[in-house]
């Protein structure tokens, strides 16, 4: 037998001595009872820090806290704080998930001890002292939060780290590397040059600033190229509802869209345009046919119908039989609208509207160029269809450079080149036109445009239903007069029944004003 055997023998031999001894001065459970009231005193066995899985579980147990305050006893704030830190820089050596979160608890607690000793003083410390090892402790935690994928906190304990001790370098890469994570290239950028101020020679901070540059050009550049598509998207089709609105015969003046009238989710989108259809004569034969959207208005019940893609060529009459069918109360297909209380609303019936600029505080004012026309339409855009401040600018820049251009070349006067190079001007040339066209209302004096001089004279259209759309449209403009515009490019139509109460009102409010009523035939 080995020496080492001989003690291990005469140990365990001692031991069971002492075992002797203990039971018999008294030791020990006396019963079964007294070995489970025991027991019952230890709690649930699975919530007892010997079995605990995680720190979780130990947080708040009478036995933890017993053990913590032991270890804590006869320490200051300052020194527990730096006990706590150094912990967790010791859990973060190992990188496993678990261990990252045991070093992210160790620096809370650090934190807070920190914090207490801040508000006290002593000998051994000075508050300099403090400061830098709370920046320290936060910048260690902000290591953490990045490990873990928490970049949002990893920028806030980075902030708050250098805004103590600007001169943590370890922080301000941390810092950098969040707004990077965070894909927020243009601050990563700044907070690396302000960084390497600090230290020039800092190499993962000029790294990691070279990269941030390359990955927002690049990022810069694709949403460059998006900007470009949706603003090509947007102008082919604003140009092509402009050709339209000045091709043949068909004259329309087109405005801006009022900023007060809340358009119908129906409308949105809506603009006039041209298809391809079957021919009437021959459906293998496709023709060209214009749609134009077209709103009609019940006053009398504050209702309206829209018709999206009305075609030009087709008569008013057309539609309104369509929408209000003749009575036949033996016919099972029948049905008035639901809101016609009366059942006056009958094609045959009705009488239809067009008012004059003015009328009625219909003010508008005109768009006389391309230019003029792309602007109402990026407004349009900007407030209805939540175009963003990016696409905006976008198409304000190239709206000026295109009626730079045509200026510069002769084909345009110089008042006619929309002078509105950023988003505050924009906003500025909506609210300037927006006064005017109230104090125009507030007068009744019909407004004039700044472009074309033109005072509208009030009045309105008494539309006959033979009328094609196109006739309607075609009405905007006559002999180079200005007759009615169109906000937006959207033809709306006032309907009554014929001799109703609210058509008589509507005739004699007419009448004291002072304004005519002017037939609008075929």
């Amino acid at each position: 037998m080995s020496n080492s055997d001989e003690k291990m023998d005469a140990a365990l031999a001692a031991l069971d001595n002492w075992y002797d001894q203990a039971l018999q001065s008294g030791m020990g459970f006396k019963s079964d009872d007294e070995r489970q009231s025991y027991l019952k005193s230890l709690g649930d066995p699975e919530k007892h820090p010997m079995f605990a899985t995680n720190t979780e579980d130990l947080e708040g147990h009478p036995y933890v806290e017993a053990l913590r305050a032991i270890r804590e006893e006869d320490k200051t704030n300052y020194e527990l704080a730096m006990m706590y830190k150094d912990e967790g820089n010791e859990w973060m050596k190992k990188t496993d998930k678990k261990s990252l979160k045991e070093a992210f608890e160790r620096y809370t607690h650090a934190l807070d001890y920190i914090e207490k000793a801040e508000k006290e003083s002593s000998d051994k410390y000075s508050p300099a002292d403090v400061q830098k090892l709370k920046s320290q402790i936060l910048g260690n935690r902000a290591q953490t939060s990045l490990t873990f994928g928490n970049y949002g906190s990893a920028k806030r304990d980075g902030f708050r780290s250098i805004a103590i001790w600007p001169e943590n370098i370890k922080a301000h890469y941390r810092l950098c590397k969040a707004m990077y994570l965070l894909k927020q290239y243009e601050l990563c950028q700044k907070a690396c040059a302000a960084a390497l101020v600090i230290e020039p020679t800092a190499k993962d901070i000029d790294t990691l600033k070279s990269k941030c540059e390359a990955d927002w050009e690049a990022l810069r550049a694709g949403k460059e190229r998006a900007l470009a598509a949706t603003w090509n998207d947007l102008s082919t089709l604003w140009k092509s509802v402009w050709d339209l609105s000045n091709s043949g015969d068909l004259k329309v003046a087109l405005g801006y869209s009022p900023s007060n009238v809340t358009e119908p989710p129906q409308l949105v989108g809506s603009w006039p345009k041209l298809t391809m259809e079957a021919s009437d004569e021959n459906p293998q034969v496709k023709v060209p046919v214009i749609c134009w959207p077209t709103v009609l208005l019940y006053p009398q019940y504050n209702k309206f119908d829209i018709i999206p893609d009305a075609n030009v060529d087709a008569m008013l009459a057309e539609y309104l039989i369509s929408i209000f069918p003749e009575r036949d109360e033996e016919d099972p297909q029948y049905r008035p609208a639901e809101w016609d209380t009366t059942g006056e609303y009958v094609a045959s019936n009705l009488v239809v509207y067009l008012q004059y600029e003015g009328t009625n505080n219909t003010v508008n004012e005109r768009c006389n160029t391309l230019a003029q026309w792309q602007l109402a339409c990026l407004e349009y855009y900007a407030s209805v269809q939540s175009g963003t401040v990016d696409s905006i600018n976008y198409g304000l820049r190239q709206i000026s450079s295109t009626a730079g251009a045509t200026t510069a070349a002769g084909a345009a006067a110089t008042s006619n080149a929309p002078q509105v190079e950023s988003v505050e001007q924009f906003l500025q040339t909506r609210v300037n036109r927006e006064n005017r066209i109230a104090a125009a209302k507030k007068t009744q004096v019909p407004v004039s445009s700044p472009t074309d001089g033109a005072t509208r004279t009030p009045g309105v259209f008494e539309v006959h239903l033979g009328c094609t759309l196109r006739r309607i449209l075609s009405s905007s403009i006559e002999n180079g007069r200005v007759r009615h515009i169109l906000p937006r490019g959207v033809l709306s139509l006032i309907i009554f029944p014929r001799g109703s109460k609210p058509h008589k009102k509507f005739l004699k409010s007419l009448q004291e004003e002072g304004l005519s009523v002017e037939p609008l035939n075929p």
